[in-house]
Formats: C-alpha cells, structure tokens, sequence
C-alpha cells in the first residue's frame, strides 16, 4: 500500500506548493483579482485557475484575463512530452488526448464570455529532446514559437501544426486561435529548487516561513485541507483572513520588500510575474517575439529609448536619490547593463540590482573582498593597424566558442581579442553576492583601461554571459567604458542560434 500511496501524496505536495507559489503573488500585489485552486469551473484546467484584475497580464504582446492550469506531477522520469504524445489519448490514459482536453476546455471558456486567456500544462516532467519542437517552445513561458504558425505544411514544424490541426478537426482560423494560447512549462517543479522558491515567495508576501527541514509542510498541509473542506476560491481578502486564522502572518518582511522595488522586463520569464514583485515596472516585451528582437525594430532606437525615457524621469531620479531602491531585470543583459549605464556611479542613485536565485538578493557591496575572486584573461592579437577590441566575458557559461565562430561569419575589424573567465569557474552561481560583483567589475574595468591607454576612442564589442546583477554594475561605470557595441546570444534558437548586435553606448551615436 504505501507504494501505491507515498507517489500521490508527493504529487499533492507539490500541487500544494504550487498553489501557494500564486496565493503569494494573490497576497503581495493587486495584479490577480482571485484564485481558484481544485476547482469546477472548467474541465481539463481547473487544477489551478488565477483570474486577473482590468487589465489582465502580458502574455507576449496581449493581455490574458485568466491563466487555468492543469498540473501533472511525475515521480519518475520515464516518459517526455512531445508533439506525438500530446494527440495521444494513451499516453494520459484517457479517452481523449490531452490536446482535445484543452481543445474543449478552450470552447467553455469561450462560452463563460472570457476571450483573453491562456491554457497551461506544468509539468515536472521535460520535453523529448528528439522531438523537433524541443528547442522551439519558449523557455521564457513555453509559448510556441513564431515557426510554429508560420511554416508551410511541408515543413517540419508546420507537419506537427497540420497533425494537430486534424486531429481536432478544425479550420485554421480557429486553432490558431486556440494554439496561441496554449503553454507548455515543462521542468516546472525542478527548476531552483522549487520548494525553496516558494518559501521564499511567501516570506517576501509577509508570512511566516519555519526554519526547519519540513518548513513546506505548514503550507501543503493547509492546502491540502482547503480540497476537504472544499475551500476553492480565494481573494486577497480571504486568504489573508485565513492565514491570520493560523498566525500565518510574519511581524516583519525582508529587506527587499522594505526597499522601494523597480524592474524592467523584456521578456516573459517562465512562470514569474515582476508585476507581483516591484512598486513600478517598465515592461517592452511586446517589441520581442520569445527573446528575439520583432523584425523592423532597432535595438538602440525602439528599446534602448524606451528604458532611457523610463529611467530618467525627474521624479525618479530624485526618489532613487533620496531612498535606497531595488532594481529587478528580468530582461536581457544588454537591457541590464543599459540600466546601469543610466543610473551611474557618480549620479548618486542609491540603487542596487535584484539577483535571483534560490532566493532573490539585492547586490548591495558591504565591503568585504576574497583572494579567490578575480579573472582568468587570455588575449589574442588580431589585427595590429585596427583600433577596436573584442571582449568576451564568460561567467555564467563558457562564450568563447560562440563567440570565436561570430567571428569567423562576420567581419569585425579589430586590434585585439580579450577573453576574461571567471576564476570560480562558470555557473549561474558563479557570483557570490554584490562584493564579488564588485570586485570583478573594478579588476574588469582595469583592464580595460590598460587596453584603452593608446587610443582611449577605441570602440569595444562586447559578448558576454554573466548574471544581470553584473550587467548592471558594469553598465554603472560608464565613463570607463566609453564607445560599446554589445552583442546578445539567441539562447532559446529561435533566431540564428549565434550572437546578434544589439545595443550601441553612448545612445545616438
């Protein structure tokens, strides 16, 4: 019996877990208008379904008026999704696939009156990495990619919209219509740690997290009786009262949420709200398809623009000046360093960048330092006449590679190539905290100045991967980096799979 038992209760942990992961954004924000966890309204999604207040959220260029879940959690990992296995009612062991389960959750939905939503499917489990969708499907909220309805039926991507197509037995116009709002958000429950980011979602709330092993038990437990009990919706107001009800509700918050909190965001990332997060946000998502810049939009003019304008009002600039704030990037790096760049070191601007991870933490330097942190710097000559100089920053991932076969494929015209890795090795945790960042921005901008000495006009091409914490630190030290192409990857290869310029600094030149 209880191997029978023991899969189940974990799956209902983290169901459990997966709903106080929205019931915190319910509590902290006005963004949802309520929630309705195990419920009757639609078939096929009603494991979790969050409906959103006037204006809805950003759904990748609209606006969503209701998100509806269906969770499936796996204790093994035996099997994948995949563009075969979504039309196969077998593989949920159902008379109907789990496509036509959303096909006709999508038509009830329609006849309630709601246009704007999306149908979700999380998984712990991954997609078939055979599967010619794999690296199609968006990371950043496991939308379908633009491919998706664009190729022709004879093409590979466009044979699997066709087999889909047909087997719900529908005229284009209306499964696109139905496609578009699909999301697949596969990995879900392993993606850091995701006990841990729960918890910490719930402290920023304002609730009390226990510091033991079981912490999560407190939570799981309590939604777990909300099914007995038939609890099934909830608003800001009557979670609250609930959790007052069981002295859920913590004496103080942590330091983030005390500080005044910004952010900027570029693209969706997968399963997370910044509106939730931040007092004011600037979101220019609607100007990228996944993270690739919409075809006919400049990276200097459309964006670059648009973040200047939004961090140089007058009003800001006098708040950020007089009260330490947050700022939160969930966007792409070149956007993070911009964001420095705008609010520099010598401006004043008390403001220090949000670095998730495990838990989120303000990179605020307090002055400590370690012989361990610095640079490894390889330097290659190039081309002795030339002015310009490549650098390639490598601390998250190793670029190098990338960056060598850009090189070969475009014409850059340059004195010297610098490659700098982090010392501690590469990984997204390859920054301790603020005084790390610190540190290997000053030791970074040295170089720099060394390598600027004979021509301080030497224009720099910057290639990189490195936290957007990092970005934002080295963006602030703005009159050392001068005359500055950066250069974005397409790590989700929904582009060309390579780097691709971007932002040009200063901005008008």
């Amino acid at each position: 019996m209880a191997n029978v038992v023991a899969p189940r209760l974990e799956g209902d942990e983290y169901q459990s877990l997966f709903f106080w992961y929205h019931a915190a954004s319910l509590l902290s924000k006005d963004t949802i208008k309520e929630i309705h966890y195990e419920s009757d309204d639609v078939d096929g999604v009603d494991d979790l379904i969050i409906y959103y207040n006037s204006l809805g959220v950003d759904a990748g260029g609209w606006n969503s008026m209701a998100d509806y879940f269906q969770i499936k959690y796996h204790v093994d990992n035996r099997n994948r999704y995949g563009s075969e296995a979504i039309i196969d009612p077998q593989f949920i062991n159902c008379k109907k696939s789990l496509l036509q389960r959303f096909y006709d959750a999508h038509e009830s939905i329609k006849i309630k009156g709601i246009e704007q939503f999306r149908l979700l499917l999380a998984s712990n489990w991954h997609w078939d990495q055979n599967d010619p969708l794999f690296c199609q499907i968006r990371d950043s909220d496991g939308s379908l990619p633009k491919s998706y309805f664009e190729e022709r039926k004879s093409q590979r991507v466009g044979k699997i919209r066709e087999s889909w197509r047909k087997h719900l037995n529908i005229d284009e116009q209306s499964f696109v219509s139905f496609a578009e709002k699909l999301r697949f958000q596969m990995n879900h429950f392993g993606r850091r740690n995701f006990k841990e980011h729960v918890m910490d979602r719930l402290c920023i709330a304002g609730l009390v997290v226990p510091n033991d092993s079981n912490k999560a038990e407190l939570y799981t437990g309590l939604a777990l009786k909300f099914i007995k009990d038939g609890i099934k919706s909830f608003t800001r107001e009557s979670l609250l009262a609930i959790c007052r009800d069981y002295e859920l509700i913590a004496h103080r918050h942590t330091a983030i949420a005390k500080d005044p909190v910004i952010g900027i965001r570029s693209f969706i990332r997968f399963a997370e709200r910044i509106e939730d997060e931040c007092d004011s946000h600037l979101c220019i998502s609607e100007k990228f398809e996944g993270r690739v810049l919409k075809d006919g939009l400049d990276w200097s003019k459309d964006v670059a623009r648009e973040v200047s304008d939004y961090l140089s009002r007058p009003d800001f600039l006098r708040s950020v000046r007089a009260v330490e704030h947050c700022i939160m990037l969930e966007c792409h790096g070149s956007i993070a360093l911009l964001s420095g760049y705008l609010l520099p070191r010598i401006s004043g601007a008390r403001i220090y960048p949000v670095q998730k991870g495990i838990e989120s933490t303000k990179w605020k330097p307090v002055g400590k330092t370690n012989i361990d942190w610095g640079w490894d710097i390889r330097r290659s000559e190039l081309i002795p006449a030339a002015e310009a100089i490549i650098l390639s920053l490598s601390l998250t991932h190793d670029i190098n590679t990338d960056v060598e076969k850009y090189l070969q494929d475009n014409e850059i015209t340059a004195r010297c190539m610098v490659k700098f890795c982090s010392s501690s090795g590469f990984s997204l945790n390859s920054i301790d905290n603020g005084d790390h960042a610190i540190h290997l921005v000053n030791e970074l901008i040295k170089e720099i100045r060394r390598l600027k000495q004979d021509n301080p006009n030497s224009q720099m091409h910057l290639f990189f991967s490195a936290p957007n914490g990092f970005m934002f630190l080295l963006g602030q030290t703005r009159n050392a980096l001068g005359s500055i192409q950066l250069y974005e990857y397409d790590y989700t290869n929904e582009s060309n799979g390579s780097y691709s310029p971007s932002i040009k600094l200063p901005l008008g030149i």
